[in-house]
C-alpha cells in the first residue's frame, strides 16, 4: 500500500514537471487560447529568447536566461502561478508578488510593507535638521505663490496602517528601531512656519470614530471615495478661504454598500494574482450631491503628489467643483489634465513653463501621504519651485 502511494506520488510529481513543457509544444503545434500564457496583474519585465552560443553555453548564461525567458511562456503558465499562490495565500498568509510587499494582515486586510514599516517604527525618520529645512523651504514656496496671488496648501493623506493598525500582524510590532515618526515631527514645523496645510490623517481618524463603513477597504492600499470625501470637504472650504472666491460644494447624500470592490479599492488584492481573488468584501460606493456656489466653478486647481490624487480628482471633477484639475503625477512621472486629457501624458519637468502652468493658477496642492515626506517628488517639485519663484 505504501509503495502504492509513493508510486502515484512519484508519477504526480513527474506529470507536473513535464505538463508545462507539454502545453508548450502543444499550443506550438495547434494555438489553443487556454494554452497560452497570459499577463498577470503587476508589472512584468518581458524576457527575450537568448542566442544560443559556445561562449553563453559554457558560462551558464544560456541557460540562466533561457529559463527566464522560458518561465514566461510555458503553457497553462497563469493558472500554475495562480495555483502556487493561493496555497501560499490560504494556508500561510503569505504572498510572494510584488517583491514581497503585500503583507496579509488580520482578517485579511492587505497592507503594502512601506506603510506597516513606517507606522511600526521600522525605518529611520528624517533628521530634525533634515525636518525643519523641508518646512522652511515649502514655507518659502508658499510665501513665493503668494506673492503671484497664488494660494499654497500641503495635503496629507492618510495610510491604511495608520487608519487600521489594529489589522497589522503582532510580529510587526516588536523592536522598533526609532522612537518617532515623520508625521509625528513635521506637524509642529508646519504650525511653527505657519504653513497652510490640511492633516487628512487627522481628518480620517475622525470620520473612523463615525462612520460605519470601512475607509480602506480589505484588499485596497489607498483610501476608498467615501474616506477622500471627508478630507475633500475640508480642502473645499480651505481653498475658498485662501482665495477668497466660492466653490461649489458637495455632500454625501447617502452610500450604497456591495461586495464587488473596483478600480483601486482592489488593487492589492489584485496583485496577490490569486486563483480565487479574494474581492468578496464590503465597498462603500458614495453618491455625491453637488451644490452651486455664487461663483461658479471657475477656479483652476493643481495638484503636485502621489496616488492618493486619483481619487480625489475624479469626485472634483466629476461634481464640477473646479474648471480645470492639472495633476503632476509625482512630479516628474505624468501630467494629468482635467478635463480636457484624463490619460496620462509625458513631459520633461525640467520644461515646465511656471507662469503658464502653476503662477496662472487659483491654487496649488503639494500632497504628501503620511509616510511620504521624504520622498523624490516633494524634493523635485520643492527645489524646482524654488529656482523658478525666486
Amino acid at each position: 500500500m505504501i509503495k502504492r502511494i509513493q508510486k502515484t506520488m512519484l508519477g504526480l510529481i513527474i506529470a507536473l514537471i513535464i505538463a508545462p513543457c507539454f502545453f508548450y509544444f502543444l499550443h506550438k503545434i495547434a494555438p489553443v487560447k487556454m494554452f497560452t500564457y497570459s499577463d498577470l496583474a503587476g508589472i512584468t519585465i518581458s524576457e527575450k529568447r537568448p542566442q544560443l552560443t559556445i561562449d553563453s553555453w559554457m558560462s551558464g548564461q544560456y541557460q540562466i536566461q533561457f529559463t527566464r525567458w522560458f518561465s514566461q511562456r510555458f503553457g497553462l503558465r497563469e493558472i500554475f502561478v495562480r495555483l502556487n499562490n493561493q496555497i501560499f495565500y490560504s494556508l500561510f498568509d503569505k504572498s510572494y508578488m510584488y517583491d514581497q510587499k503585500i503583507i496579509v494582515g488580520k482578517k485579511k486586510q492587505l497592507y503594502e510593507r512601506a506603510y506597516i514599516d513606517d507606522y511600526t517604527k521600522h525605518i529611520f525618520p528624517m533628521t530634525p535638521a533634515q525636518m525643519n529645512s523641508l518646512v522652511e523651504q515649502i514655507a518659502e514656496i508658499q510665501n513665493l505663490f503668494k506673492k503671484h496671488g497664488v494660494a499654497f496648501l500641503v495635503l496629507i493623506t492618510p495610510s491604511k496602517a495608520y487608519t487600521y493598525p489594529e489589522y497589522i500582524p503582532d510580529s510587526f510590532f516588536y523592536n522598533p528601531i526609532s522612537q518617532q515618526r515623520n508625521y509625528d515631527l513635521i506637524l509642529p514645523l508646519l504650525e511653527h512656519y505657519k504653513v497652510n496645510y490640511i492633516d487628512g490623517q487627522k481628518i480620517t481618524l475622525q470620520a473612523k470614530s463615525t462612520e460605519i463603513y470601512p475607509l480602506f477597504c480589505q484588499g485596497g492600499i489607498h483610501w476608498n471615495y467615501l474616506c477622500a470625501y471627508y478630507t475633500i470637504a475640508k480642502l473645499i472650504t480651505t481653498i475658498e478661504a485662501l482665495t477668497e472666491k466660492d466653490l461649489p460644494h458637495i455632500q454625501c447624500s447617502k452610500v450604497q454598500v456591495d461586495t464587488n470592490p473596483t478600480g483601486s479599492d482592489k488593487d492589492l488584492a489584485t496583485l496577490l494574482n490569486l486563483a480565487i481573488p479574494p474581492t468578496c468584501y464590503i465597498s462603500p460606493h458614495p453618491v455625491f450631491t453637488a451644490m452651486e456656489s455664487r461663483g461658479g466653478n471657475k477656479n483652476n486647481l493643481v495638484f503636485v503628489g502621489g496616488s492618493f490624487i486619483f481619487v480625489m480628482a475624479d469626485i472634483l471633477w466629476v461634481n464640477k467643483i473646479f474648471n480645470q484639475i492639472d495633476f503632476y503625477c509625482y512630479y516628474k512621472t505624468n501630467h494629468f489634465v482635467y478635463p480636457e486629457n484624463k490619460e496620462a501624458s509625458l513631459y520633461d519637468a525640467n520644461n515646465i513653463n511656471w507662469n503658464t502652468e502653476f503662477l496662472n493658477k487659483d491654487a496649488v496642492v503639494l500632497e504628501i501621504n503620511v509616510v511620504n515626506f521624504n520622498g523624490n517628488h516633494i524634493k523635485g517639485f520643492v527645489k524646482d519651485a524654488l529656482s523658478s519663484l525666486r
